[in-house]
């Protein structure tokens, strides 16, 4: 994701499940939204690992890169 942000690295809104699945699809993966398994909406600059359920046996984590654009 490349967004904007403030100085300190806080971003200007969240991303949520929902736009990780939105990116995910553009990159030809398909998720439903209640399979990411966020804790809480992203809001700083970063790289997070995210994990996702695939099936209620198996769970994977795909990583989400925060920067500015």
């Amino acid at each position: 994701f490349f967004l904007s942000s403030g100085e300190q690295g806080k971003l200007h809104g969240a991303v949520t499940t929902s736009a990780i699945a939105r990116e995910l699809q553009k990159q030809g993966i398909s998720l439903e939204k209640h399979q990411i398994q966020l804790e809480g909406p992203l809001s700083q600059l970063g790289e997070y690992p995210v994990p996702v359920r695939l099936h209620p046996e198996v769970k994977a984590a795909v990583k989400v890169l925060l920067s500015k654009a």
